[in-house]
């Protein structure tokens, strides 16, 4: 396009409240556009809400606009590469068209890479541009094809697959099908992939591990019967703990609220409770009852026992746990014991 001696614009297309379509230009910040600024009556406004970006110029007396993609840095880019070509700081490829509605160039895999990278080199950074080259590179080695603009989705699904054989990083291989894809995209031919497509990444998470068997202490599996209202494996545990609190009458009762019943699959009721007519008792949770559990088993399991139980590594932690019950008996037994026979 001949843009040497015109100004090269940027608009966004966006619905105006008449509900009809408009061009409204971009707010300038010095010597470049702003895409993040739309000007709508003479007043900044944000771009989020509008459409597609279109650079804007004028060549032979006529007004001529392009689509050039609906993120504002995509936006920038594209402003950016056509006033390059314009000053002749970027050679033209030959592959710019005037009108957004025109085929796609026959441009072959391996020049449409050489040229989107000369971009790429042009408007980001030294980091960039070597990141986009290995990305693009390997991709140029697993494509069966050899024009940019008989790329279609299976050919992408095609490198998710490779990249998955190859024992890549997820998040590789998307970041690389990602490259792949405004590569594509720069040469006006756009590839439309599914929701489904994205393979999600991995994320580590580090859980707890649980050595104890008693199902009081740390519950392996949700209550086959029992709905649990906590989203843990252990709400079902809280649940239990709570009805025999409220049978006990340890409830506080000031606790209230609201829960939801699901009557239907498309009803829902919203239903008040009090802790004094309901097992919902805010100040019982699921660690207070360890304390408890630990207390009442000492007797019973030991000290060495009651730690295997609980599941902790440093037996001073488990006697945090312990509290004193009562007294009852205490002299008697000391009495009884056959150390205190020895010494007599």
């Amino acid at each position: 396009m001949d843009t040497k001696s015109h100004r090269i614009n940027l608009t966004q297309k966006r619905k105006a409240e008449n509900g009809q379509w408009h061009f409204y230009p971009v707010q300038w910040d010095g010597t470049k556009p702003a895409p993040r600024l739309i000007i709508i009556d003479e007043e900044p406004a944000s771009w989020k809400g509008g459409g597609a970006f279109f650079l804007d110029w004028r060549e032979g007396g006529k007004r001529k606009r392009k689509q050039v993609g609906k993120a504002p840095r995509e936006a920038l880019d594209a402003w950016r590469k056509a006033t390059g070509v314009a000053n002749g700081s970027i050679p033209d490829d030959g592959g710019e068209t005037s009108d957004a509605g025109t085929d796609s160039p026959r441009i072959s895999i391996e020049a449409g890479i050489k040229q989107y990278l000369d971009a790429v080199e042009a408007t980001k950074g030294l980091g960039t541009h070597s990141s986009y080259q290995t990305c693009l590179t390997w991709a140029e080695r697993h494509l069966t094809k050899r024009l940019v603009n008989r790329l279609y989705r299976n050919d992408l699904l095609g490198l998710f697959a490779a990249g998955r054989k190859e024992e890549l990083n997820q998040k590789t291989i998307n970041k690389r099908v990602t490259v792949v894809l405004n590569m594509v995209r720069h040469h006006d031919h756009d590839i439309k992939l599914k929701r489904g497509d994205w393979p999600k990444t991995t994320e580590k998470i580090k859980a707890r591990q649980k050595t104890s068997q008693s199902l009081l202490v740390f519950p392996s599996a949700p209550h086959p019967t029992r709905k649990s209202y906590g989203g843990g494996i252990d709400s079902h545990m809280l649940e239990a703990c709570k009805a025999v609190a409220f049978r006990a009458g340890l409830n506080c009762g000031h606790c209230h609220g609201t829960y939801t019943i699901k009557r239907s699959k498309t009803r829902k009721e919203t239903v008040p409770y009090s802790c004094k007519t309901h097992p919902r008792c805010e100040q019982w949770f699921l660690h207070k009852w360890r304390h408890t559990f630990a207390s009442h088993m000492i007797g019973v399991l030991g000290l060495k026992g009651l730690q295997l139980a609980m599941g902790h590594k440093d037996i001073a932690t488990t006697s945090k746990y312990l509290h004193f019950l009562g007294g009852d008996g205490i002299k008697e037994k000391v009495e009884a014991s056959a150390l205190a026979k020895m010494i007599r």
